[in-house]
């Protein structure tokens, strides 16, 4: 069975995943228990404990405010701590809500909660119940309206009275101590209205008795002495009117009387209204109501709270619990792992390293050159393999050797085969052998053509020497001939010198021509301007029209008329304008076509002006053409004797061309040590590379004239020939440049 790296690497990572996962599950399923205890706590017990404080917390706070508007000295402080204890009395309820949904969760630990809790609900019906009644009382307070009699109406007034009465009392005591018999009703007024005063200061004292006490039966014997004290008040009262009839004091009696009314009837209602005592029956119910009620509420609040507390510890006891134990077992399967693991990787590391230590020394001896190197393994793995693939390296590197010595000792018949695409060193090997056989049979084929050049060579230069006797003969005939071209250049120069004036003219004219289209395009301009100027009218003749039927419609029946005329102008104005615009438009063309017609003729006046100028520069050329006719006997006669040196080079010739026959004989014997494919012979030209050869030694050979008979050589007239109409000849062949 064959057991790959990839397979023992496979297993190793197996085994060690298995236990991974194993130990995981194991770990996964304790801190899921964990977690259990921990969100437990969290969202079970410890927000019970919450609830359980938060219920504590709201009932006293109901509690405090309770005692506010109990003790509160306004009516409006008290509606302020009755609504704050509205809203702690709604976030108490809204806790025990919480705390009801939380014990409605199915847990056994959680029964003597719940038995707490109902004893918390029926002490806080209890305190409920207490709460409404004392708040009856509270906000309807005898004691805070009797006291605001008390500060509005008793104090004010009891002074008012008091000062009344003194101010009535006094002169009546200065009378009775200035005489010595005062009269009876004097003396009689004055112990009525001091009296009075008595009656008026029990009266202040009795409230402040009403005042300051908590005792329902001082309050009442209080309110008694109030209103008994009032009766008497009036009794003297009235028995002050029937004597101050007699001493003129009515006036100051209304005056006394006016002010105990106001007085009167202000301790009345305090001593009815602080008579009701209202606070004293709400203190009652919160001592014997409302504070038990309170009292059992922070008791099982407390008591919630401890056994919340108690049940967070066991939870986290257990939580300690499980996450010891599987530490434990995470830690067994971590070494279990790693134990698992050092031995794998030691078992595999020393797998590999064997095997790549090697294929490492096979490297080595097929980078040294040593493709005899033993690559034979008993390995099944990948190791195995790249050994094997090594082996079949080698072997391909042998026979790659092997072709590049048969190269070496000149043997090209070897066939190269590159084992891939890929193979580069194959490739580049087939590719030589085949560069080298084509340059070899290039060399070969050039070889010989070397040598079939040599030789022709050598018959040209003997050509060339018997053609030299030619050109001596047909030098004597152009120095005749020179005499008669020297007599056709005068004639053409005179011709020159007409066809000079003529051009000149023509350049005259042209220039004239050109300027007088100037002028016409410059009017052409103008005319485009007009009419642009027009246009422009002829629009804001349309805008006017537009916005002059605008108006005639806004005018209305007025404006018919003028609409009419309004519209009848638009339709001249568009008409108007579209004649411009085509006036405008065939301006521009002929502006167009005058400034092309300016452009030409603006070109051809330098053309025509060069003409000229060529035309006396061909009349002094003609000039120079007859003292270029002497120069040229001249060089006939110096052309004579390059023609006998001519003649000494092809002798020259052909000797050279003997040495290079001899030379590319010592070519071919050099090629000869390449052996190639029968077919493609070293040495030997093939048909169309001879024809190719014979082609272009007919290029450069040389015929031989025929000789020239004498008799006919003085017939012939000793001038040339000039035949420039040939039809072979056409003036699309020359260039022509303008000056």
């Amino acid at each position: 069975m064959r057991l790959t790296i990839r397979s023992k690497l496979i297993a190793t990572f197996a085994v060690l995943i298995a236990l991974i996962g194993a130990t995981s599950f194991v770990g996964y399923r304790q801190a899921r228990e964990i977690n259990q205890e921990l969100k437990g706590i969290t969202s079970k017990y410890a927000m019970l404990q919450q609830g359980a404080v938060a219920l504590k917390a709201e009932t006293a706070a109901t509690m405090s405010s309770i005692r506010g508007y109990l003790l509160a000295e306004t009516p409006e402080e008290a509606r302020q701590y009755a609504e704050r204890a509205d809203a702690q009395i709604e976030a108490t309820l809204a806790e025990d809500a919480a705390v009801e949904e939380i014990l409605a969760i199915s847990d056994p630990k959680l029964d003597q909660i719940r038995s707490v809790m109902e004893e918390y609900d029926d002490a806080w019906t209890k305190f409920a119940t207490a709460e409404a009644k004392i708040r009856g009382f509270a906000l309807s307070n005898s004691f805070i309206e009797g006291r605001q009699i008390s500060n509005d109406a008793l104090k004010p007034g009891y002074l008012e009275v008091l000062t009344s009465l003194d101010a009535l009392i006094e002169p009546l005591r200065d009378i009775i101590a200035a005489t010595a018999n005062p009269e009876a009703s004097v003396v009689d007024l004055e112990a009525t209205l001091d009296a009075g005063m008595d009656n008026v200061r029990a009266i202040h004292a009795a409230h402040y008795q009403m005042i300051i006490t908590n005792d329902l039966d001082i309050r009442a014997a209080q309110g008694d002495v109030i209103r008994s004290e009032i009766a008497a008040f009036d009794n003297a009262l009235a028995r002050a009117y029937s004597i101050a009839g007699q001493n003129n004091q009515v006036q100051a009696i209304d005056v006394i009387n006016d002010e105990w009314q106001a007085y009167r009837s202000a301790a009345t209602d305090f001593a009815t209204v602080v008579g009701k005592s209202t606070t004293k029956h709400a203190a009652d119910l919160m001592e014997g109501e409302l504070e038990p009620a309170y009292l059992e509420m922070a008791a099982a609040s407390d008591a919630m709270t401890a056994e919340a507390a108690n049940i967070m510890s066991l939870a986290d006891l257990r939580a300690e619990q499980v996450f010891a134990n599987s530490r434990i077992a995470l830690l067994i399967g971590g070494i279990v792992a790693a134990i698992i693991a050092i031995a794998a990787a030691a078992w595999i590391s020393v797998t590999l390293s064997r095997g790549l230590t090697r294929a490492i020394g096979v490297a080595k001896d097929v980078a040294r050159g040593n493709l005899d190197v033993d690559t034979a393994t008993r390995s099944r793995d990948e190791i195995g393999a790249l050994l094997a693939e090594m082996g079949k390296m080698t072997d391909d590197l042998k026979g790659m050797s092997r072709s590049a010595e048969s190269i070496a000792k000149g043997d090209l018949r070897a066939d190269v085969t590159p084992r891939s695409e890929e193979d580069r060193l194959g490739i580049a090997l087939r590719d030589m052998v085949l560069k080298l056989r084509e340059v070899i049979s290039n060399a070969s084929v050039s070889a010989s053509h070397v040598a079939d050049g040599a030789s022709n060579l050598s018959s040209a230069a003997d050509q060339l020497s018997s053609g030299s006797t030619q050109q001596a003969s047909a030098v004597e005939e152009a120095s005749a001939s020179v005499e008669e071209m020297t007599a056709n250049i005068r004639q053409n120069a005179d011709n020159a010198a007409q066809t000079e004036k003529i051009a000149g003219q023509s350049a005259d004219d042209a220039r004239r021509s050109g300027e007088t289209v100037g002028n016409a395009l410059h009017a052409m301009k103008t005319i485009a301007e007009r009419i642009t100027i027009i246009q422009e009218i002829a629009r804001q003749t349309d805008l006017l029209a537009l916005n002059a039927a605008v108006e005639a419609a806004r005018a209305g029946s007025h404006g018919k008329g003028f609409a009419v005329v309004a519209s009848e102008v638009r339709k001249l104005a568009e008409r108007s304008q579209q004649a411009a615009a085509e006036i405008s438009q065939l301006s521009k063309e002929t502006v167009e076509v005058s400034g092309e017609a300016g452009r030409m003729l603006d070109a051809l006046v330098p053309n025509i002006q060069r003409t000229a100028d060529l035309v006396a520069e061909i009349s002094a050329s003609t000039r120079e053409q007859n003292v270029g006719a002497e120069q040229i006997n001249q060089a006939i006669r110096e052309l004579n004797e390059v023609v006998q040196q001519n003649a000494t080079a092809a002798e020259t010739s052909a000797a050279t061309s003997q040495e290079l026959a001899a030379q590319s004989q010592q070519l071919t014997s050099v090629i000869s040590y390449f052996q190639m494919e029968a077919s493609q012979p070293a040495a030997k030209r093939s048909d169309s590379q001879s024809a190719v050869v014979a082609e272009k030694l007919s290029l450069v050979s040389v015929s031989k004239p025929a000789p020239i008979d004498r008799a006919d050589q003085k017939a012939m007239v000793e001038a040339f020939d000039l035949d420039l109409a040939g039809e072979h000849v056409s003036d699309d062949d020359f260039q022509r440049y303008a000056g």
